[in-house]
């Protein structure tokens, strides 16, 4: 079974350890590359919770998609 994501996971973990999630991603304009706009924080760095918060995206709607992906 694979471990579920969470609000912590970094989005660049999400897209590596989960390929069936990076199309949704891209839809949302998240690709882990140009997300440094967070003062303080590299994309590599970036949580699913900072780019929700960041973008005004549900945070509870995006873990529930990418988890009913994986």
């Amino acid at each position: 079974m694979k471990q579920r994501i969470n609000a912590r996971t970094r989005v660049y973990e999400v897209m590596k350890l989960y390929p069936g999630t990076t199309d949704y991603l891209l839809e949302l304009n998240i690709c882990g590359c140009s997300l440094g706009e967070i003062p303080g924080k590299r994309s590599i760095e970036l949580t699913l919770e900072d780019v929700a918060r960041e973008r005004n995206i549900n945070l509870e709607k995006l873990l529930e998609e990418l988890n009913r992906r994986i």
